[in-house]
C-alpha cells in the first residue's frame, strides 16, 4: 500500500481508495454543468468491445458456407479450435456490467454510453483476440462475415457506435475488399495484433494494406492479442505473447520508418498502456540505425524529432504516470479506452472520470486525453456531440461484482 502511494501521484481519496487498493468502486458525488456551458467535457471511448455470437457467423459467403464455424447450442469449433463461447466470465459480466456488447441490445449500450456521458464507442473484437486461425480462407470469410455483421447491427446507431475492420492479411486482395466494405459501412479504424501469422506489421507484404488504408483515411489500431493456447500452455508466457506485441509492433513502425513511408496514415497502439513508451523509445533512440550499435546521441532529443509531425497515438490507461509521459511526448498523442464489454487486467470501466479529474493533470491536457486527441486518430467530428451530459461517473460496486470472479475479493 505504501509503496503505491510512494510510486503514484498524490490524488484524492476516491483515486487511491477506489482505483489502486481494492477491487470495489466508492460512490461519489457529482456536480457539473450542462456540456453546452462548457463545464463538461463529452468522450471519445476509443477501445471497447463486441462479444461475438452465433449470428455473427450468419454472413458468410454463399460460395463459402463450408468454412463457417461449427456451432451447437454455445459450443463453437473453428479449426482445430473447441470452446465454449461465450464462456462463464463473458455471460456473467455480459449484460450486468456491458449491456450491449453483443450487439443485441444496442439501445441498452447507448443508454449506458448516455449515463457516462459517451459520445462515440470504438468497437474491437474479442474472439479474434485469442484465438488464431491457421487456414488463409477460413480467415477470409470469418473476417467477411464479422464486418457485415457488425456493420448491420450498428447501422442505426447514428455514429454512435463506429468499429475496428477485421482484415485478411494473408489474403490481400480480401482484405483490401474488406477496407472499402467496411469505410462504406461505419468502420473507423483497421484492427491488427502486434504480430500477425509471425509477420510483423513492417512487413513488406503488408504495405498494400497501408496504402490503401491512408487512401481511405482508416487509421490501423494495433491491439493487444495473440493466441490463447500459447499462454494457457505456459502461463508465463502471457506478458510476452499478448501484451508486449504493442510496444514491439511500435518499435517495428518506427524503425521501419513506416510513418514517413505512409505521411497520412494515422497508428494508434490500443490496450497495453503507455508506460512502456520511454522504453521504446530510448531502446529505439540510443541505437544507431541498424539497432545494434550504440548512437551516442540524446535519445530524448532524437525520439522528439523522429516523432515530429507523426500520426501515432497510444491507449494510456488512467493509473500511468501520465504526467512523466506528456513531459517526453507532450499532450497531443495520448488517448483513452475504457475496454467496455471486458472486465479483465486492462478494464476500467469509469476510467474516462477517474482520468479528467486527476489531481495531477490539468484539465484542458486531460480533456485531450479522453476526447480530443481520438476525435483526430478517429476522424470524429468535434461538434458530434450526441451524450447528454452524464448522470452516472461510476459503476455501482454491486454491479462490478457481478461481472467479476470471486476470488477478486480474496
Amino acid at each position: 500500500m505504501s509503496a503505491a502511494k510512494r510510486v503514484l501521484p498524490p490524488a484524492s481519496g476516491r483515486w487511491l481508495e477506489s482505483r489502486l487498493l481494492g477491487p470495489a468502486i466508492c460512490p461519489v458525488a457529482y456536480t457539473g454543468s450542462s456540456r453546452s456551458a462548457g463545464g463538461l467535457v463529452g468522450y471519445i471511448d476509443c477501445d471497447t468491445h463486441v462479444i461475438e455470437s452465433n449470428e455473427t457467423w450468419d454472413y458468410f459467403d454463399p460460395g463459402e458456407a463450408h468454412l463457417r464455424p461449427l456451432v451447437s447450442g454455445d459450443q463453437w469449433t473453428v479449426e482445430d479450435h473447441f470452446m465454449q463461447w461465450p464462456g462463464p466470465m463473458m455471460r456473467q459480466w455480459r449484460d450486468a456490467v456491458f449491456p450491449g456488447c453483443d450487439l443485441v441490445d444496442i439501445s441498452g449500450r447507448i443508454r449506458r454510453m448516455d449515463q457516462f456521458g459517451v459520445d462515440v464507442h470504438v468497437m474491437f473484437p474479442t474472439w479474434s483476440l485469442l484465438y488464431q486461425i491457421t487456414s488463409p480462407a477460413i480467415e477470409a470469410a470469418m473476417h467477411r462475415s464479422y464486418n457485415r455483421w457488425v456493420a448491420e447491427r450498428t447501422a442505426e446507431s447514428r455514429g454512435r457506435l463506429r468499429w475496428a475492420a477485421m482484415v485478411p492479411v494473408r489474403t490481400m486482395p480480401r482484405a483490401l475488399a474488406e477496407l472499402v466494405y467496411a469505410k462504406e459501412h461505419g468502420a473507423a479504424s483497421v484492427y491488427l495484433l502486434g504480430h500477425n501469422h509471425g509477420m510483423s506489421l513492417s512487413d513488406p507484404t503488408m504495405f498494400p494494406l497501408y496504402e490503401k488504408a491512408q487512401d481511405l483515411d482508416l487509421p490501423i489500431s494495433v491491439h493487444v492479442g495473440g493466441d490463447l493456447s500459447v499462454s494457457r500452455r505456459q502461463p508465463g508466457q502471457l506478458l510476452h505473447s499478448g501484451l508486449m506485441l504493442v510496444p514491439s509492433a511500435f518499435y517495428a513502425i518506427l524503425k521501419a520508418g513506416l510513418p514517413d513511408r505512409f505521411p497520412a496514415l494515422r497508428w494508434s497502439f490500443m490496450e497495453a498502456g503507455s508506460s512502456w513508451l520511454p522504453f521504446v523509445l530510448q531502446e529505439s533512440y540510443r541505437s544507431d540505425f541498424t539497432g545494434a550499435f550504440r548512437s551516442f546521441t540524446d535519445w530524448r532529443a532524437s525520439a522528439i524529432e523522429a516523432l515530429g509531425g507523426k500520426h501515432m497515438y497510444i491507449a494510456a490507461q488512467m493509473d500511468d504516470d501520465l504526467v512523466g509521459i506528456i513531459d517526453l511526448i507532450g499532450p497531443d498523442r495520448l488517448v483513452y479506452g475504457t475496454d467496455y464489454g471486458h472486465m479483465d487486467v486492462g478494464s476500467d470501466p469509469d476510467g474516462m472520470h477517474v482520468v479528467l479529474e486527476r489531481p495531477d493533470l490539468d484539465r484542458a491536457v486531460a480533456r485531450k486525453l479522453v476526447d480530443e486527441n481520438a476525435r483526430r486518430l478517429f476522424g470524429i467530428d468535434p461538434a458530434f456531440e450526441p451524450a447528454p451530459p452524464p448522470t452516472l461517473v461510476e459503476i455501482p460496486p454491486e454491479t462490478i461484482a457481478l461481472g467479476r470472479p470471486a476470488h477478486a475479493f480474496q
